[in-house]
């Protein structure tokens, strides 16, 4: 058993052992010395009452010895008193110790209630000074930085109402109008305070060369916290210009989180499960070159504007099943390791999945295609296998009035038929497998990859 991993009462067992142990040989030493004084002076005795005067020699040798004996056992005494004298030394430095831990949990305790009073404080600039607060706490305390976090995400999970562009209202009369806005301002700046000192600690402080060559994740500081968490609990949190850009994170909950205008995941790092189930992002989501190491839950997911999840990687399972794509869905050059799920998706923009890559199963089963889509060049696994079945698309994808005509592209060994007369959508078919000698990837030229959206500007939603 390592050191790190004996608790204190089993080192405070061991100390005591220890302890008497030593005590036991010093006891034990002593009974020695003296029953070896006892003997010598027996000796003496019985020597001096003989009728025979012993040498000189002899006697002086007596005596010599008793005197040696009594010599030790003086140096005994001194040991038994050393070891009374280290033994309350260590018991006084222990119990020093202990007021000092306590006194110190005390004083991070009374911080730690003043900054959640602060924050819960009607007031913003209280609010943000409880935050900052809290913020310096688990910078100079590691042990619990976790809990700091977790007040951060309980804050971002209170019920909030984003601000919206100025509206007018008519309050009677002649065509009176006045601004109004749905939430004051102060509260958004103390919600984007706290996104930012928690996106800043899962920040990976890596430079680009380093994270492109993978070099190992460096340890916990003072402004990397990440090493220290277990969970991201972020549940029904309002989020708005979430910028996550590069963090690496633990487990991570965001169910039903509504994130509103620009949401960046760009180049982050999921090591546990990433949950999703039911969130609504309302402007572009980006998720490039994004790395899921565990389960990526996306479940029943609203996507209002661009999602980007070009070059991500699905180490685990990646499911999507009733997420809604109202803009483009990009999953250029994706990598899905394990199972991917597009059970009843519906993508009303473009849905693009050139070059993606998948090694077990990609299955699109009931799937909804409104918009043109695209799965030039997809890459299966040798055992790898794809399902379309009982999926549905337009025949012909909306286009704009200034751009040409575009045309599906599917998996090879898929193709789309046109309902029969009275049955289903009109201007729709269902996906079913082609035939053998059918090839519909080869009949249609590569439709060129779009560029990303930029995240700043106001991208139209489709």
């Amino acid at each position: 058993m390592s050191r790190g991993f004996v608790s204190g009462g089993v080192r405070r067992v061991l100390v005591g052992v220890g302890w008497l142990l030593a005590g036991t040989l010093a006891l034990a030493f002593i009974g020695a010395v003296g029953w070896a004084t006892w003997q010598l002076i027996n000796a003496s005795i019985v020597d001096g009452s003989s009728s025979q005067e012993p040498p000189a020699g002899q006697a002086s040798g007596s005596v010599e010895e008793i005197r040696t004996v009594l010599t030790a056992m003086v140096g005994a005494g001194g040991l038994i008193t050393l070891i009374v004298m280290i033994r309350k030394q260590w018991s006084e430095e222990r119990t020093s110790t202990a007021t000092r831990h306590d006194a110190d949990e005390r004083r991070i305790t009374d911080l730690y209630s003043q900054a959640v009073e602060q924050i819960g404080h009607e007031k913003a600039p209280v609010r943000l000074g409880g935050l900052i607060a809290l913020d310096r706490l688990g910078r100079n305390h590691p042990a619990h930085r976790q809990d700091v976090v977790d007040v951060f995400c309980a804050y971002l999970r209170m019920p909030y109402t984003p601000p919206a562009p100025e509206t007018t209202i008519n309050e009677g009369g002649p065509w009176y109008e006045r601004s109004v806005e749905a939430s004051p301002a102060d509260e958004h700046e103390v919600r984007a305070t706290a996104q930012r000192l928690l996106a800043g600690h899962l920040k990976d402080p890596r430079t680009k060369r380093r994270r492109l060559f993978k070099h190992r994740m460096p340890k916990a500081s003072a402004t990397f916290w990440t090493p220290d968490l277990t969970r991201i609990d972020l549940t029904a949190a309002t989020l708005i210009d979430a910028d996550f850009e590069r963090c690496q994170f633990p487990l991570a909950t965001f169910t039903r989180t509504r994130f509103v205008d620009v949401t960046k995941f760009s180049e982050a790092t999921f090591t546990g499960d990433a949950w999703f189930g039911e969130a609504t992002f309302t402007g572009y989501a980006g998720f490039d070159n994004a790395t899921f190491t565990g389960d990526a839950w996306f479940g029943e997911a609203t996507f209002t504007g661009y999602a980007w999840f070009g070059e991500a990687t699905f180490t685990g399972y990646a499911w999507f099943k009733k997420a809604t794509f109202t803009g483009d869905a990009w999953f250029g050059e994706a990598t899905f390791t394990g199972h991917a799920g597009f059970h009843e998706a519906t993508f009303t923009g473009h849905a693009g999945f050139e070059k993606a890559t998948c090694d077990k199963t990609m299955k699109f089963i009931e799937s909804r295609f409104a918009g043109h889509t695209d799965f030039t060049s997809l890459v299966l696994g040798r055992k790898a296998t794809l399902s379309l079945e009982q999926s549905t698309a337009v025949l012909t994808p909306p286009t704009d009035a200034e751009s040409e005509p575009e045309q599906h592209v599917w998996p090879q060994g898929w193709r789309l038929v046109p309902f029969p007369a009275g049955e289903g959508e009109k201007g729709w078919g269902r996906l079913e497998p082609a035939p053998e000698d059918a090839s519909s990837d080869s009949a249609v030229p590569d439709v060129p990859s779009p560029r990303p959206p930029v995240a700043e500007q106001d991208t139209p939603v489709v």
